[in-house]
């Protein structure tokens, strides 16, 4: 079989018909993050996602940008495999970035430019990691203490394990888990050793069953900042110093709600500015990224809590002045240290700042 049809065979099993409740799927846990978020391969799968790591020509520095796939040397796997890349930091003629493992849900910073590939094979085929999370299974505070964490590392092991589906959302499957190093499944064993608690807290909507929500305009707070404050900030949007986004606040009125965004995807603050196709798509502002983005009805969820709203908004909307523009412009996720010389008014007029660009410690290059 041909390397296209191997890979074809891979995409077709990553449906999400194909994990149906009640299925059972010999898997390789591939990251841990804690038992309400942790990445799986199908192990059928293993072999074969090697055809995908294939290393093409070392990348160019000025080709580097968001959202770029790659294949680059993870420092967490000790592997090359692929990746896309969420984040740049320049200098000169090298770089330092914070990719994610498509395939296998793990992140790392600070990788070097030099140790970034173009893929050998251009082709587009989804990630082949799995987000999952324990059925059952929620902590005794607010969070999961680290001993948790290492528990459920030493249960799971080294060996495949068989996961049964119990739910499937989007984003996210919940299931069971049992491995060789449990007598029960990891998270009985768990709640058994009184590490976690067993049981369910079910705040997911059915969109069946729920009454339909009412529209609900909100005011996302702005970060206060006063002249002559100097804060350290990446962009997050816009190609000059005219005009872009800090990471920091600004006040934006709208119908407030979440947007499923990325690879892996995640739900971020936004609000609505228009409906652009009646019934299938609307143009939203990322109130933390500062973005305009068109999406579909599919990707928006009502805003039903209230620290959703209450939080102040990341995004900041500044502008410099003209002695300061930059002749290559500006990237996404450059760092800066700006200082705040006249306040906007966190909506349409920028606030006026001086900027100063950072340079990547010696260790990161």
């Amino acid at each position: 079989m041909g390397e296209i049809q191997i890979i074809q065979g891979m995409i077709a099993k990553m449906g999400l018909q194909y994990f149906n409740p009640g299925t059972i799927h010999r898997v390789e846990v591939t990251h841990i993050n804690n038992p309400k978020s942790f990445y799986v391969q199908l192990a059928s799968l293993s072999e074969d996602i090697m055809l995908l790591e294939g290393r093409g020509n070392p990348i160019n520095v000025e080709d580097i940008k968001i959202a770029k796939h790659v294949i680059y040397k993870s420092k967490t796997l000790n592997k090359y495999v692929r990746g896309v890349i969420e984040c740049v930091l320049f200098k000169e003629t090298s770089a330092s970035c914070t990719v994610y493992a498509l395939d296998y849900g793990c992140r790392d910073k600070r990788v070097s430019s030099k140790r970034i590939f173009l893929p050998e094979m251009d082709i587009d085929c989804p990630p082949m990691a799995l987000h999952c999370q324990l059925h059952l299974c929620e902590p005794k505070e607010l969070e999961f203490e680290e001993d948790v964490i290492d528990a459920m590392k030493f249960f799971i092991g080294k060996h495949t394990a068989k996961m049964t589906i119990i739910y499937r959302a989007v984003d996210k499957l919940t299931v069971e888990l049992k491995t060789l190093e449990c007598p029960d499944d990891v998270a009985t064993t768990l709640g058994l050793l009184n590490f976690t608690t067993l049981t369910s807290y079910d705040n997911e909507v059915n969109r069946f069953q729920a009454a339909t929500s009412k529209s609900k305009f909100v005011t996302y707070k702005a970060k206060n900042v006063k002249v002559g404050d100097k804060l350290c900030v990446r962009v997050q949007s816009g190609d000059t110093a005219g005009n872009l986004q800090n990471v920091f606040a600004a006040q934006i009125d709208g119908r407030g709600c979440g947007v499923r965004v990325g690879e892996p995807p995640k739900f971020e603050r936004a609000y609505v500015i228009k409906v652009t196709k009646p019934g299938a798509k609307a143009l939203v502002k990322l109130i933390d990224w500062g973005k305009e983005i068109e999406v579909d009805f599919n990707d928006i969820k009502c805003v039903k809590v209230a620290a959703y709203t209450e939080l102040p908004a990341i995004a900041m909307y500044c502008t410099s002045t003209e002695d300061q523009i930059f002749a290559d412009g500006l990237d996404e996720c450059s760092q800066f240290l700006i200082e705040i010389l006249e306040l906007g008014n966190g909506k349409d007029v920028p606030h006026k700042i001086t900027m100063t660009r950072m340079d990547i410690p010696k260790d990161e290059q």
